[in-house]
């Protein structure tokens, strides 16, 4: 049964065993109706399109090879979760941002906190919760040796109330209360309930191909029907995709620890060895898988079939997530209807969008007989600042292209608001206008290590990070 797994690489595609277990399985042919869609990054934002990569929509505009968008997944209505920066962002189909979320620290293994960016969002079947994970590196003094230790929780959606605090990483929806989630040698896969203490380990490789063959498991996915696990399997340029028949009920069966059956081999797949293979993600109707290979998401139309291989069907897109929702994203926020790509400057926050010219904040009507102003409005950074020094004084922005009067820009965190800061500009349009933090924001704001803002106002938008 093992030796599947040790023959030579140079086979592009191969089978562990006959695929007629997994064929009856999956019984039926392959979906060819495109109802559904996938979520994915392409050029640092989030953009959909139909499973065979037609239809392609770009979601958000502002993501930059600095800050690009990370592992974007989408709920059954198709409402979008996503990292940015320091943020969670949960958005519909035509880039509507619904709320931002920025997580407080977590603590690690070795009780350190854990603070920054946000990374393996997944937001649940239902749009209820969002997982995620916080990495930090850490070599503690005197204890286990130097190493990235994750801490994964759970939150509404709606609203930052964390739970939990599993050391785990790369998570993905089960139900709309169990996940599955990964770790390391001994602790491969596992599963976690919301509201449990810990997770519940499931198996590792070294159980499927035995101690001697073995090796990581990650990055993983379970089909909605609970019938079928698909995971990366090594590491480096060693990585496969492999997918397994479940054995037992993962989505509703007890978890209490060794009552889950393994897998079995018996009747699964695995690909060849590729570099860049990554995030197995299972179509709706569990037949078929995506993933990234080869600078670009493949997929494997027919999973019953473990000679079949991939095709690529969106060059250029990574980190894919498989949905029953179908691309429809409507008229992008502050225009009449919907377009395949968006405008130069469309989207949340550009100049189309609600804080774009014209909108609330833009200091007065548009004289120009509907057409752009010759100079935009623009904040920029008068000096660096430390958070606690920003905390206590404040932050110096300059203001430039803005009308004439009494202008007021306001600093979100998280959707929250915690700074803001009034200036009477003159008709040169130019002026200073310092940012100040509320009492509450000082205060709740003190112990972290760093400070993502999003700066709003005179038809402006501006993007902060202040570190400690």
């Amino acid at each position: 049964m093992h030796s599947s797994l040790t023959r030579p690489r140079r086979e592009r595609r191969r089978r562990l065993v006959a695929a007629a277990t997994l064929a009856a399985a999956l019984a039926g042919p392959a979906a060819t109706a495109h109802a559904d869609s996938i979520v994915f990054i392409k050029d640092s934002n989030i953009w959909l399109a139909q499973p065979d990569g037609s239809g392609q929509y770009q979601v958000t505009t502002d993501g930059t090879s600095d800050h690009p968008y990370r592992s974007p997944t989408q709920a059954d209505d198709g409402t979008i979760a996503a990292g940015h920066l320091n943020e969670i962002v949960r958005l519909k189909q035509n880039g509507t941002v619904l709320n931002r979320m920025d997580p407080p620290p977590l603590k690690n293994t070795v009780s350190h906190p854990v603070d920054g960016a946000p990374v393996d969002v997944a937001i649940s079947p239902d749009g209820s919760r969002i997982v995620y994970t916080l990495v930090t590196y850490t070599c503690p003094v005197a204890g286990p040796e130097c190493a990235a230790r994750p801490a994964t929780a759970v939150t509404p959606a709606d609203r930052l109330t964390p739970v939990g605090n599993a050391y785990t990483s790369q998570s993905s929806w089960v139900t709309n209360s169990r996940l599955l989630t990964f770790a390391g040698f001994l602790h491969q896969v596992n599963t976690f309930d919301v509201g449990q203490q810990e997770d519940v380990h499931w198996f590792d490789d070294q159980e499927l191909a035995g101690q001697g063959n073995s090796t990581d498991l990650s990055d993983g996915e379970a089909n909605r029907q609970g019938t079928y696990v698909a995971a990366i399997r090594g590491y480096g340029n060693d990585r496969t995709v492999m997918w397994l028949p479940i054995r037992g009920d993962v989505a509703a069966g007890s978890r209490a620890a060794g009552t889950l059956a393994l897998p079995t081999l018996d009747g699964g797949c695995i690909t060849g060895a590729v570099a860049d293979l990554s995030g197995p993600t299972w179509s709706p109707d569990g037949r078929s898988l995506a993933w990234r290979e080869a600078g670009g998401i493949q997929v494997w139309d027919d999973a019953g079939s473990c000679g079949g291989g991939s095709r690529m069907v969106i060059p250029g897109g990574s980190e894919p997530d498989w949905g029953p929702a179908a691309v429809s994203p409507g008229p992008r926020p502050g225009t009449g209807g919907g377009t395949t790509t968006p405008p130069p400057g469309g989207g949340p926050g550009g100049p189309s969008g609600p804080s774009g010219p014209g909108g609330p904040d833009a200091g007065g009507p548009d004289k120009s007989g509907g057409k752009p102003p010759a100079v935009k409005a623009k904040l920029t950074l008068g000096k660096s600042v430390r958070l606690a020094a920003a905390l206590k004084g404040g932050i110096a922005l300059r203001l430039t292209g803005a009308a004439k009067g009494r202008r007021t820009v306001t600093a979100t965190s998280g959707g929250r608001k915690v700074a803001s800061g009034m200036a009477v500009v003159p008709a040169s349009g130019r002026a200073t206008v310092r940012l100040r933090f509320t009492k509450a924001a000082r205060t709740t704001l003190a112990a972290r290590k760093s400070l993502v803002l999003r700066v709003t106002g005179v038809g402006a938008t501006l993007t902060l990070t202040v570190k400690r």
